[in-house]
């Protein structure tokens, strides 16, 4: 989604600061600032990725869409 006044939450913590709550009090920071400013936040995630999925609730974010491609049987 592009738009001025929607952003996307993304967060990277490199991996020997990783597990300490680093990424949800990130993303909370970064939420805040940029709802307070009037912007529309977002946080998007993978279902697979799970380390991500767990720092989006953990920041307080909910499940609100998921994105799904299903094939009835195998091509060809």
């Amino acid at each position: 989604m592009r738009s001025p006044d929607v952003w996307q939450i993304g967060i990277d913590v490199a991996a020997p600061y990783r597990g300490r709550g680093i990424a949800p009090a990130l993303v909370v920071a970064l939420a805040r600032a940029a709802f307070d400013a009037g912007f529309t936040i977002f946080y998007g995630v993978a279902p697979a990725n799970l380390a991500s999925v767990r720092t989006a609730l953990a920041a307080g974010f909910v499940p609100t869409w998921l994105e799904v491609f299903s094939i009835a049987e195998p091509p060809g």
